[in-house]
């Protein structure tokens, strides 16, 4: 009786604080549907999640993150999805007011390569970012040859944080999406 008591418990944390997160090792394709017309209503490509390499604060302690690769029929997109709502990035490249989001600026290094600036969106609301539209060629192009991307985020309160993902199975993985657009 304790140790299901304890076993409760500990789920109830999870669902609460958000952790649940799928794990898996490798790249994944899939879709999301709509469950009112069983319609697809896009397809994507998923990374495995990681963690920052640095120590985050509370209540970012559990933050998660996953690369994502994602087509809804219209546009490709490409970016960052984070199981909490992540920080006030830094590095905000624009001060005008926008009802649509934050465009910031940061560094991305792939595998031993020097380190580049690319730009970022975060949209207002959502636990993800977003390659600049005009990079995401560019940038679905790269995760698909390189092994590893670092994405450093400067976080206003909690400091600068990377994230080392995979990029494990990605060609495999995001080609399937890719195939889509051929359609």
């Amino acid at each position: 009786m304790k140790s299901q008591l304890k076993i409760l418990v500990f789920f109830m944390f999870l669902v609460i604080t958000g952790v649940v997160f799928p794990y898996y090792t490798r790249w994944l394709f899939g879709t999301e549907v709509d469950v009112m017309t069983d319609k697809i209503k896009f397809w994507y490509a998923i990374s495995p999640e990681t963690a920052p390499l640095e120590k985050v604060a509370f209540p970012y302690e559990n933050i998660r993150a996953a690369v994502f690769v994602k087509y809804d029929g219209n546009q490709l997109t490409s970016g960052i999805v984070f199981n909490l709502y992540p920080p006030i990035p830094g590095g905000v490249v624009s001060r005008e007011e926008s009802d649509e989001g934050i465009p910031f600026e940061t560094r991305i290094r792939w595998d031993n390569q020097e380190p580049v600036k690319v730009k970022f969106f975060q949209p207002v609301l959502s636990k993800m970012i977003l390659f600049d539209r005009k990079i995401t060629i560019e940038i679905v192009n790269k995760l698909m040859k390189h092994n590893t991307l670092i994405v450093e985020l400067d976080w206003l309160l909690w400091g600068v944080k990377h994230f080392k993902f995979s990029l494990d199975g990605s060609k495999d993985a995001i080609s399937q999406v890719l195939r889509k657009i051929k359609k």
